[in-house]
């Protein structure tokens, strides 16, 4: 039988994977449809919306199991959300990496076209970070799982121990991230920059401020309120109630860039509506320290 108390968690997780699942993948091919989006800048944007949806993707395996009054093993949990486990554990690294990328674009803008022009090489090296840290907490989380039969949600899949100890360094991820970001955007208002930069960047800002902060909430419940619940179903009721924020926040990601980037915008609704929409100027990785000189293309609404 259902326990009431999840019934809520269960509806609302729902609905929230399925439009971050269709929003993240939305993300994801236009970044691999229009080559105006193919920059160093834009690929981590896309991969950042692709960990995204595999976050997503595990509240639907919670719901299933949560309405179906179904239960597993822990261990088969976890394999069936390795890829939400990917997502989850690598998504704020991909945040960092790319405030580390806006942050050399903005204080060594010449060092930055040189180490961009190396394109294979760059990639695989910001890759290392994301990787590495992913496989060291798969890992630990295949190590600790054993057969105890769950509802299968991601704090249960990743093992007590092993999230805590997650939950914890991804506080201290989040921290840097955000110091990070704040002095990037200090340098965008200070410098000066083309509009496309500055869109961007503003977009990037707002939805890495969303995650952050929804990390926040969920790693502050998962760590300190939690113990002082009493019972260990309490806790697992806690954990699985603190994932909401940040799935909203993951969600966001297309709302964010089809409202502030302009290029986003008019790819995304030539991708949906086949529109024969131009799509306005690009941001320029050789271009982001001096205005632009092609103002982009002006949005339908100021036609009006």
């Amino acid at each position: 039988m259902v326990n009431l108390e999840l019934v809520p968690l269960g509806v609302i997780l729902f609905f929230v994977a399925l439009i971050g699942i269709i929003g993240n993948t939305i993300m994801v091919v236009v970044f691999f449809k229009f080559k105006k989006l193919r920059s160093q800048c834009h690929f981590l944007i896309m991969m950042t919306c692709l960990a995204d949806c595999f976050h997503n993707y595990g509240q639907l395996i919670f719901t299933v199991h949560l309405f179906g009054d179904l239960k597993t093993s822990q261990f088969v949990c976890f394999l069936m959300n390795i890829p939400t486990l990917i997502g989850v554990i690598s998504g704020s690294c991909w945040m960092l990496i790319m405030g580390i990328d806006r942050f050399i674009a903005c204080k060594w803008p010449i060092s930055y076209r040189t180490i961009t022009g190396r394109v294979s090489l760059y990639t695989v090296s910001q890759g290392l970070i994301p990787l590495s840290y992913t496989f060291v907490f798969l890992f630990m989380t295949f190590i600790e799982v054993d057969k105890t039969p769950v509802t299968c949600a991601v704090p249960l899949a990743m093992g007590s121990k092993t999230f805590v100890i997650w939950s914890f360094s991804n506080i201290i991820l989040n921290g840097i991230t955000m110091m990070l970001y704040s002095i990037v955007n200090c340098f965008v208002h200070k410098q000066e920059h083309g509009k496309t930069f500055k869109t961007v960047f503003k977009s990037i800002f707002i939805t890495v401020t969303l995650v952050i902060v929804g990390w926040f909430i969920t790693c502050i419940s998962n760590t300190l309120i939690v113990q002082f619940i009493p019972t260990s179903y309490g806790k697992q009721l806690l954990n699985m109630y603190a994932g909401i924020p940040v799935n909203i926040a993951c969600s966001s990601n297309i709302f964010v860039f089809y409202k502030i980037n302009l290029d986003y915008r008019s790819c995304i609704k030539k991708l949906l509506f086949c529109e024969r929409a131009k799509v306005g100027v690009t941001y320029v990785e050789n271009e982001a320290t001096k205005p632009s000189i092609t103002a982009p293309l002006p949005s339908p609404e100021e036609n009006l």
